[in-house]
């Protein structure tokens, strides 16, 4: 996750510096388009109303998918792929690594970095989802250790 935080900020950071304000913006709505719904979807599940937990966890998947498997490979690296050579000079071209700017490639690099995060966490996402269709609970990988930490305690006590 942190790998994840730090290529986003260095992202928004060399796509502002570079005046590739549009890039930068649109890998920030991309990254933020699925946390509404994953974060609504652990208030419900503190809450523990399962039936809005699970349409907010379907609509997660398919915000998710939508925007980090389907926009942004899509448009978003396409575009930095194709068009920004362009812009950066009309001779530029991504296959001549001595050619300067060397920072659109630091660029396209890490934009390739995100999305092979992006397939990692969709697989594990699916992973729950498949255990949750198969009679399980639905829980997040990531927080299983606190909550079976006080959901103990609060037993214990």
């Amino acid at each position: 996750m942190t790998l994840h935080h730090a290529i986003t900020i260095l992202l928004l950071y060399i796509s502002w510096t570079m005046n590739m304000v549009r890039v930068g913006t649109l890998v920030l709505f991309v990254h933020d388009a699925a946390d509404i719904f994953i974060e609504m979807a652990k208030i419900v599940r503190y809450a523990e109303w399962k039936s809005a937990l699970n349409v907010l966890f379907v609509v997660f998947i398919i915000v998710w998918t939508a925007t980090r498997l389907i926009y942004y490979p899509f448009w978003i690296i396409r575009s930095v792929w194709f068009d920004a050579p362009e812009m950066i000079q009309s001779s530029y071209q991504w296959t001549n690594i001595w050619q300067r700017p060397v920072v659109p490639r630091i660029l396209m690099v890490m934009l390739s970095s995100l999305l092979i995060l992006h397939i990692f966490w969709t697989y594990v996402i699916l992973k729950v989802a498949c255990r949750s269709m198969k009679g399980g609970e639905l829980d997040d990988v990531r927080e299983e250790s606190d909550y079976e930490e006080t959901t103990c305690r609060a037993k214990e006590e």
